[in-house]
């Protein structure tokens, strides 16, 4: 085996550059966002038929990493232009949109963000960030969800949010699947899909409110507990890479 990892090495080492390395070149790349259209309704595991009114979640910042290959994680790192690297996981950074925004994630139509700098090349990830404002659509929660759900011709109105504790790894969605490579001007789009928020959700365990308002997701609640799983699954995003034919 140590014979082996040392023939491994040596021939990484004698790799064309082009293969062997994690950088590229610094160029723009257009950063996106949208939601799902999710306002028709959508069935649970636990046997509900939900409609969405409202779906918010608070998004502090989002990456898409390198691709780890083998012959990438056998060469010593060195300093691209782009220069970053995540330091809650090691892994090299290729575009980052890191500035807070809010999605609704029942408008499917495509937001841009802004421009950022980007280093080209292979990507395998992308990671979330969410956040806790302070207020605004989510009424200072991670996210915030509205609607009706129905089973058996019992109907629960519901509506309330998500808390998270203010830890960093608690407030990420890492491993979501990106395959593809990032060139100048490409428009790297990432989806909220809200049908998964509340996809193991169990409406009628929410209390009932005596003055027939709608039934509050608390934090202690079954509902919040699936909403936190739920938005932190890596079903509940998806990234895309779009090139710029022009």
């Amino acid at each position: 085996m140590i014979r082996l990892f040392a023939l491994l090495l040596v021939g990484a080492a004698l790799l064309p550059v082009s293969c062997a390395d994690t950088g590229g070149s610094l160029v723009p790349i257009e950063i996106t966002t949208r939601g799902t259209d999710a306002t028709e309704p959508f069935g649970t595991t636990t046997g509900w038929t939900v409609t969405l009114d409202e779906a918010w979640v608070a998004v502090a910042a989002f990456r898409a990493y390198a691709d780890e290959s083998l012959a990438q994680l056998l060469v010593p790192s060195r300093a691209y232009a782009h220069g970053g690297t995540d330091p809650l996981n090691g892994r090299r950074v290729r575009a980052e949109w890191f500035s807070s925004v809010v999605l609704d994630a029942l408008d499917p139509a495509v937001r841009v963000l802004g421009l950022v700098d980007g280093e080209t090349g292979a990507v395998d990830e992308v990671g979330v960030s969410l956040e806790q404002p302070s207020g605004g659509d989510t009424r200072g929660r991670v996210a915030w969800v509205r609607g009706q759900a129905e089973r058996d011709g019992e109907t629960v109105a519901f509506e309330g949010g998500l808390e998270l504790e203010d830890e960093p790894l608690v407030r990420r969605v890492e491993n979501i699947t990106l395959e593809g490579e990032l060139a100048a001007n490409d428009r790297l789009l990432l989806t909220a899909d809200p049908r998964v928020w509340l996809a193991d959700a169990a409406f009628d365990r929410l209390p009932e409110n005596d003055d027939g308002e709608p039934r509050t997701i608390t934090s202690d609640s079954q509902v919040h507990g699936a909403l936190r799983l739920g938005l932190r699954s890596t079903r509940a995003w998806r990234a895309t890479i779009e090139r710029n034919e022009e």
